[in-house]
């Protein structure tokens, strides 16, 4: 399945019949190793708000114990 067709209408109902075909494109090409580097940015990023969130809450229970 390589067209899409539909119909647009506005509100006096005058429609348009709209055809999308697709099978002339190009296939998207992937940059694998950007999207590993953009992958590897947001995994380290997240760690490490873990972790100094978890180091914080460790010296706010220590200074709640204390």
């Amino acid at each position: 399945m390589s067209s899409l067709t539909g119909s647009i209408c506005d509100i006096s109902n005058n429609c348009q019949k709209i055809i999308l075909d697709i099978s002339n494109q190009l296939p998207v090409s992937y940059d694998y190793p950007y999207l590993g580097k953009v992958w590897g940015l947001a995994f380290s990023s997240v760690m490490m708000l873990y972790l100094f969130s978890f180091g914080l809450g460790q010296l706010i229970r220590i200074v709640k114990h204390a």
